[in-house]
């Protein structure tokens, strides 16, 4: 399920029935930084890895980073990007087809984001260590299983 390459630019096929989204899990470590969605919002007062839409003729890893820069004010480069898949989900109002990186942050990024606590837009930021964040599934919305599933069968790197 995990691509483990960062090199391939992941093609994007729109569909006027799914809403297209760039999702990256941002990690330094097991170490996950998310962000609550606000209450007037779809899913509203869940967790969230960040994210948004990916505009038209947009790619996937440019949507990433820009996302990822308007939500947080931290800037990406795409060799911390890895692809792991995609996931689409129906809800009751919307279809999505999430289409997610992991995004490894340096050490000096880890540094500035450590102890933040609010993003660009006002919304709460917090660090939940991988043990956490796997059995914190009711947290996030129901597109993001998956995510957790996959962090859960990730290969340990000794």
């Amino acid at each position: 399920m995990i691509n483990g390459t960062n090199q391939t630019q992941h093609a994007v096929n729109f569909d006027k029935k799914i809403i297209e989204v760039a999702v990256a899990v941002l990690r330094y470590g097991d170490e996950f930084l998310l962000a609550r969605r606000a209450l007037h919002q779809h899913q509203g007062g869940k967790l969230e890895f960040v994210g948004g839409k990916i505009d038209a003729g947009e790619s996937f890893f440019d949507a990433v980073i820009r996302e990822v820069m308007e939500e947080l004010g931290l800037s990406l480069k795409t060799d911390q990007l890895v692809f792991m898949g995609e996931i689409e989900h129906h809800y009751d109002d919307k279809s999505v087809r999430l289409h997610i990186c992991q995004a490894m942050m340096n050490d000096e990024q880890y540094a500035d984001f450590a102890n933040r606590q609010v993003g660009q837009e006002g919304q709460a930021l917090l660090w939940l260590s991988k043990d956490v964040l796997l059995t914190s599934q009711d947290a996030l919305p129901e597109a993001n299983v998956a995510i957790l599933t996959w962090l859960a069968n990730e290969r340990t790197h000794a």
